[in-house]
């Protein structure tokens, strides 16, 4: 067992690093937002990494990670390159006390004809750190399960109700930190939009709507148990993902 110390070798030394290449997903080849795309689950077999990509950008999501017998929760961005060539993947934990970053890399996987497979790429690190036990890693896609959706992870994503005119748009995206959306619709311009845990909603104003969701890959229908905006209670109103 390598000592654990070497887990947050990178820690937090890399944080002011890690704000400059946080914004290298805005040079993504448009292949590999094909690629990475959405409601995906990016797994190795061993369990050490797994990726729940369910927002706009395919290439960054919520993830779990194992580093030696503990599992965190972390954010993990991508930032890409054509082909084999590395590119840099960045690792955020999720702490209490500090930020601690892990910088590693990532390579598409060759298949037998020489051309690249479409459901792998292989996570590394040649720094000599050490910072993750079992390293090189593949990861391989699978869709995520319909019960595993959770709007909490949709980052960046606008919901849409073209027949009401009705849009749900981020607010922020910060990564570990719970998304926001922001309600449109007539003259409520300023009314918050939150989810909780067991797929509930709140909308928040001068007046006050809430429920349960249903999202599927396609889209995402709001159940309302209490309704002051559209006068709906009782009733479901059912919204389209843009990742535009």
């Amino acid at each position: 067992m390598r000592n654990k110390k070497k887990s947050y070798l990178l820690g937090s030394v890399f944080a002011t690093l890690a704000l400059s290449v946080a914004s290298c997903s805005t040079n993504v080849w448009v292949d590999e937002l094909d690629f990475y795309g959405r409601f995906l689950r990016w797994q190795d077999k061993e369990g050490i990494i797994t990726i729940d990509v369910q927002g706009k950008r395919g290439y960054e999501g919520k993830a779990r990670i194992k580093i030696g017998n503990d599992v965190h929760n972390a954010y993990i961005s991508i930032c890409s390159s054509r082909g084999s060539y590395p590119s840099l993947v960045v690792v955020e934990l999720d702490e209490e006390e500090n930020q601690k970053i892990i910088l590693l890399n990532k390579r598409r996987v060759r298949d037998n004809n020489g051309t690249y497979y479409s459901d792998r790429f292989e996570i590394y690190d040649d720094s000599g750190n050490e910072a993750i036990d079992g390293l090189p890693i593949t990861l391989f896609s699978s869709p995520i399960p319909t019960d595993s959706l959770d709007a909490r992870l949709m980052g960046l994503t606008t919901f849409i109700n073209k027949e009401m005119g009705v849009n749900i748009t981020p607010a922020d995206a910060h990564q570990l930190q719970p998304y926001k959306w922001l309600l449109n619709y007539e003259s409520f311009s300023d009314f918050s939009v939150t989810f909780g845990d067991d797929r509930t909603f709140f909308i928040s104003g001068s007046v006050n709507s809430y429920g349960t969701y249903t999202p599927t890959r396609e889209d995402i229908a709001f159940h309302f148990e209490h309704d002051e905006i559209f006068n709906l209670e009782g009733q479901s109103l059912t919204f389209t993902y843009d990742f535009n």
